[in-house]
């Protein structure tokens, strides 16, 4: 599938670890549509102004895969919740608090 006139979802999903491993690298509906965005507006652009191809070499990673390839010492070493103050979040706007306080990915 073409994202673009120049990229295409199979060199976005490409990975040498998830195929030997067997785990399906798939994105969804939605993620699809944020990497064809991307490519519209940055990758292509970029191509344009270098006039040379942009080569992806990690483009999209399932959850699974990520979970996969996380450096173990980073992940031990990183708090299990954010840490805010209540008077602190107390200051902020709702989507402030809720955006501080959660981290999530395009599902």
């Amino acid at each position: 599938m073409k994202l673009s006139p120049n990229f295409s979802l199979a060199e976005f999903t490409a990975s040498a670890t998830a195929q030997s491993q067997g785990i399906a690298n798939h994105p969804n509906v939605r993620q699809i549509a944020a990497m064809q965005l991307l490519c519209a507006e940055v990758l292509e652009p970029l191509r344009a102004q270098f006039g040379k191809p942009v080569r992806i070499t990690s483009g999209y990673r399932s959850v699974k895969l990520c979970s996969l390839s996380a450096p173990p010492r980073l992940a031990s070493t990183l708090p299990a919740k954010p840490r805010i103050s209540k008077s602190r979040a107390s200051t902020m706007s709702p989507w402030r608090a809720s955006s501080a306080t959660s981290c999530r990915s395009i599902s």
